[in-house]
């Protein structure tokens, strides 16, 4: 288990480090200059030259590379462009609002997505199996940008029960949660039926009930617990997913995550704090899988047998 605990993290470095020299190259690669961004059509060739010093952009790439590698380990990201603040200050204001919508849409994605799946697993071929396997397919059919809105329209403008958009309260979290936790509950439902039909078809499930083992119980002590592993895996990547991918979303209602101010960054050209937003989103994302792998390495004895052997 130790060995593979230290391949998983050397990969894990091998890996932040081509996904940090990818985003310094490709973010250096982009058209525009962001020193007219920040100053203007009023900024003098004098003053250019000034905050190209200032900022190291005059020097040449393979020495900026050389520094960013270097401050990479001491989470120096530089500053923005716009901001006038630390990236890394930057990241620690916004990332716990985008961690807390995470967290709230899985929890929605798993309330909706568990009990349907199960239930559905256990009444096979039956109305409310396919009712549920129709309403996974539609989650998955409608966009995230259609989805939010649409439910906008309908408890905010409509009902007038919850906010347009804002960051402020919990009463704030409810629309956008269920904007990213419906279309993800449409996936992992499909992960919980799938995973509990094929325990069900097991041969201890005939031996167990054989033996006069209650249902209810078979399932909860045997069935969910086998069938945990994917859906476990399933989940841990969908949170890495939101982590990373909530721009959307948080753009459409106005949460002041890490997404929407990835995108105030690249309209106005920040450079630096649009590389320390991507590098954050990389990283985590890794850093989830690497959790999920560890994970399932602890609680299951198949992989911990199959790591052994390795």
């Amino acid at each position: 288990m130790t060995d593979y605990l230290v391949k998983r993290l050397l990969h894990f470095f091998i890996l932040g480090w081509i996904a940090a020299s990818l985003v310094f190259f490709l973010i250096h690669l982009l058209p525009g200059d962001p020193i007219d961004g920040m100053l203007g059509v009023r900024g003098s060739g004098r003053d250019i030259q000034r905050v190209r010093e200032e900022l190291g952009l005059n020097r040449p790439l393979v020495l900026q590379y050389a520094d960013f590698i270097v401050r990479l380990p001491r989470l120096d990201l530089g500053r923005s462009i716009v901001h006038r603040r630390k990236v890394t200050e930057l990241i620690a204001a916004y990332f716990p609002n985008t961690l807390v919508l995470s967290l709230a849409s899985l929890l929605v994605s798993l309330i909706l997505s568990v009990p349907l799946g199960l239930w559905a697993a256990i009444r096979r071929g039956s109305p409310l199996d396919t009712g549920v396997v129709l309403a996974a397919s539609l989650g998955q059919a409608i966009p995230n940008y259609f989805l939010g809105p649409l439910l906008v329209l309908l408890f905010s403008i409509l009902l007038g029960w919850l906010p347009v958009s804002g960051s402020g309260d919990a009463v704030h979290l409810v629309l956008p949660a269920l904007t990213l936790g419906w279309s993800m509950s449409a996936l992992q439902l499909r992960i919980v039926r799938t995973a509990v039909l094929e325990e069900l078809e097991k041969p201890y499930v005939l031996l167990a009930l054989a033996k006069g083992v209650p249902p209810g119980r078979l399932l909860r002590r045997h069935v969910l617990r086998n069938a945990l592993i994917p859906i476990l895996t399933t989940a841990g990547l969908q949170l890495g997913a939101l982590l990373t991918g909530t721009v959307i979303t948080e753009t459409v209602f106005s949460w002041q995550g890490i997404g929407r101010l990835l995108v105030t960054a690249v309209r106005g050209r920040d450079y630096p704090l649009v590389q320390g937003l991507v590098l954050c989103m990389t990283f985590v994302f890794l850093i989830v899988h690497l959790v999920v792998d560890l994970v399932q390495a602890a609680i299951s004895p198949r992989i911990r047998f199959e790591i052994r052997k390795r």
